[in-house]
């Protein structure tokens, strides 16, 4: 199991990880940490309820895991031996229409039930960062099971 110790730099820089798709997985991860901060910045001003922001950073991060990491798709390409981001199939639609609803979906539940629009800023920004970090990670595995699996084809 050596894929998961090579970080994507590495597998950039050996010619095996588009630039394109390397560039995209840091924007997100970039981003995310952002509006993570900034969350927890509000959290720590006593603004949020910290089980409320447990629980909406778990709900993002597994959201953006399992579902909408699925955005990110990624191939091989024989060709040129190497992994990049794929074209968004139907399935990736759907998940980015599901992603604009619980976008809105989360700001209005939020404004509605709390007064006070820095609460709601500080949650939809842990959401959308655990989301957008969710979706990193996800894409990072996804990255790491078809090197493996294409590692596995070479040999035998």
């Amino acid at each position: 199991m050596q894929a998961p110790l090579e970080t994507l730099r590495q597998l950039h820089e050996s010619g095996m990880l588009h630039r394109r798709l390397l560039t995209r997985i840091r924007i997100l991860t970039v981003i995310g940490l952002i509006l993570l901060a900034i969350a927890v910045y509000d959290l720590i001003k006593d603004r949020l309820s910290f089980m409320l922001f447990i629980l909406i950073i778990v709900l993002g991060f597994v959201l953006g895991l399992f579902v909408f990491s699925r955005m990110s798709r990624v191939v091989w390409h024989e060709e040129e031996e190497i992994i990049s981001a794929g074209r968004l199939d139907v399935t990736a639609g759907v998940i980015i229409v599901l992603y604009i609803i619980f976008d809105i979906g989360l700001r209005q539940f939020l404004h509605a039930k709390l007064d006070g629009i820095s609460m709601v800023t500080g949650y939809v920004f842990s959401a959308l960062g655990a989301t957008l970090i969710g979706r990193s990670v996800g894409t990072r595995i996804a990255i790491y099971r078809l090197l493996e699996r294409q590692r596995a084809v070479r040999k035998t």
